[in-house]
Formats: C-alpha cells, sequence, structure tokens
C-alpha cells in the first residue's frame, strides 16, 4: 500500500483498531487492494480478507509480494465451502459471526 499526502487511512485505521483487540479476529469483507487489510496485518492482527475480484486480490499480492494474510477470492474453495455468494454475502457474514462481534463498514 501507497501513502498518499493527503490519505484519511491513519485515521481510518485508528477508528478501526479502537473497536478491536489484539485478539481479535477480522474478516475484511470487499478487501480490494489490501488498504485496511495489509497495514493491520503488519501490525500484528489476525487478518483475512475476502473479495469477489480477482483483479484487486492480483493487485494486493503484487503490491505487496512480502506479505502474507489470508486472502480469498469468490473461487476459492474456502468460500465454497461457507457457501459464500454475492447473492449471500450479507446472510452469511451475520451468521458466521458471533454475537460479540463488530461490524465495521
Amino acid at each position: 500500500y501507497q501513502f498518499k499526502e493527503k490519505d484519511h487511512l491513519p485515521k481510518e485505521l485508528a477508528l478501526i483498531e479502537s473497536l478491536l483487540t489484539k485478539k481479535s479476529k477480522i474478516l475484511d469483507v470487499v478487501c480490494g487492494t489490501g488498504r485496511h487489510t495489509i497495514p493491520l496485518f503488519l501490525k500484528g492482527y489476525d487478518i483475512t480478507g475476502f473479495d469477489f475480484s480477482q483483479t484487486m486480490l492480483d493487485r494486493m499480492r503484487e503490491k505487496n509480494p512480502d506479505v502474507f494474510p489470508d486472502i480469498y477470492g469468490s473461487q476459492d474453495d474456502q468460500l465454497k465451502y461457507f457457501n459464500i455468494t454475492e447473492e449471500n454475502l450479507v446472510a452469511s457474514i451475520k451468521k458466521a459471526c458471533e454475537a460479540q462481534s463488530k461490524l465495521v463498514a
């Protein structure tokens, strides 16, 4: 990830981190090129990224070749196992989350 001069990422990350503990497990839904996934992973959080766009995931891996968070695309077996599709994504996330989970959109 490349920071821009007037980038809001530090404030976004601070807000997200204020809702977490170091033991939090994070699912970054529609993670794109890793705007939040990569920095949180590098800070030690247990984070999994998901995106329906393989192009976006490929860009994330190209920009961060030495960083290895768990990343899944819509064709991955993990998503097929949990029957996650674009149509049932919200329902699947709700079902998968525990009562004490937080949703950050």
